[in-house]
Order: C-alpha cells, then sequence, then structure tokens
C-alpha cells in the first residue's frame, strides 16, 4: 500500500447534510488511490486435482493375488487365513523331498477344485529351503498348483507356533480352520479324502469340531 494521504476537514454544525456526503466520497476515494494492486485480498490456492498415489501393496494382498514364490511368515500365514472369506480354511504344509507330501498331493488338487464352490479354501505352503524352491515350483506346476503355492519363511519355529502350537514338525500336516480363523482339526501326517470330507461336511453343517490325528510320517520341519 502507498503511503496515506488524508485531507484535513474542518466541520462546523451549520454545515449542509450533502457537504458531509461529498465529503465521505473525496475520503472513499483517497483511499481507494492509495492502494495498490498488491495489495487485492490474498486468495486460496486451488486445490490440485488428480488422482491419489494407491498405497504399496501389503504383503498379504500380493500373496492374495499372486501367491507364485512368495514367502510368507507365521503372522502372514495368519492374516491370509482370517481375510479367506471362506466358511472353511484347509492348510496343507508340504516339501518337495517328502514322499507322503507328494503322494498326498493329486488328492488335495481334486479337493480344492472341488469344494471350493462350497466355500472351501485351500493353500499350500511348502517348507523347502530356498535351494529347493524350483523344484517345489516345478512340483506344482505339473498339477497346475503353481500360482497358489506359498513357501514358509525362516526360521520355521514361528510359522509352526503360528498354524499350531501343538504341531510337532512332522509332514505332510494339514490344518482345518472355521470363518473365524480359529483351528477346528489337525492332522499330523498324510491325510485322505474319506477322513477329510466328513471333517469338513461336520464343520460347514455347523457341527462342534475339535480333534487332531497324528501319523508322526516324514520328520524334518524342525529347522
Amino acid at each position: 500500500m502507498k503511503p496515506a494521504t488524508f485531507l484535513a476537514i474542518k466541520v462546523t454544525k451549520d454545515m449542509p447534510r450533502y457537504h458531509y456526503f461529498a465529503f465521505a466520497v473525496l475520503i472513499t476515494i483517497n483511499f481507494l488511490a492509495c492502494m495498490s494492486p498488491k495489495d487485492e485480498p490474498l486468495k486460496s490456492k486451488p486445490k490440485e486435482t488428480g488422482s491419489t498415489p494407491k498405497p504399496p501393496t501389503s504383503l498379504v494382498e500380493s500373496a492374495q493375488n499372486d501367491s507364485s514364490g512368495q514367502v510368507v511368515s507365521g503372522r502372514e500365514i495368519r492374516q491370509l487365513i482370517d481375510s479367506a472369506s471362506a466358511d472353511a480354511v484347509l492348510v496343507n504344509v508340504w516339501a518337495s523331498w517328502c514322499g507322503p507330501c507328494k503322494r498326498e498331493f493329486p488328492m488335495l488338487v481334486k479337493f480344492q477344485q472341488e469344494w471350493r464352490k462350497r466355500g472351501v479354501k485351500l493353500i499350500f505352503v511348502s517348507v523347502d529351503e530356498k535351494k529347493d524352491q524350483q523344484k517345489a515350483k516345478t512340483f506344482a506346476e505339473a498339477h497346475n498348483l503353481a500360482d497358489d503355492i506359498l513357501f514358509a519363511s525362516r526360521p520355521l519355529g514361528p510359522f509352526k507356533q503360528s498354524l499350531n502350537p501343538n504341531w510337532p514338525g512332522m509332514l505332510p500336516a494339514s490344518f482345518l480352520y472355521d470363518r473365524n480363523g480359529k483351528l477346528r482339526y489337525f492332522w499330523g501326517g498324510p491325510v485322505y479324502e474319506k477322513e477329510l470330507t466328513p471333517i469338513i461336511e461336520g464343520l460347514l453343517a455347523g457341527k462342534k469340531i475339535d480333534g487332531q490325528q497324528l501319523y508322526g510320517l516324514a520328520p524334518g520341519a524342525r529347522h
């Protein structure tokens, strides 16, 4: 704003009213003349438009969308179970060097295809070490499961505890969870379809399912 210039005005009682009006107009004109263009009121900065960047995909979302070769910890596998949006979740833990695991695999693949439409999700988790993971992938590809394989992170202790604290580590091992993520049944060893089917049917029907079967075959998931 420019330095203000003031008018010296002498006001008397007998001054006509229109003189007051004229003086007011002159004062206003004088004030406006002293303002510079920079004295305009500040305008709010318009908001920038454009799409908001999406947050980075979490490990769990990545595993749900494309889990080929995805390594998961015990906490992350629990998150997958809890967020599965299924009536039942069956987690099968296996390894490429485990003979009983590979013999059980075809039945579980068939089971997955048949029970998915009934609200049962099957998650395969390999405990193969990094040097053997390609063998696991090759075996899974032969059964059209390359996109459904997860690998357990090392060390395996926390992973085993997250699935079932009572699991000594024998392979294969299968864990059945209800829609709330609670463990309902545990198979420590190979499971057969005739054993699996009535347990899952009972769980889906709302029956009380709590139990386990231990066989102790193929020990080795201990590292």
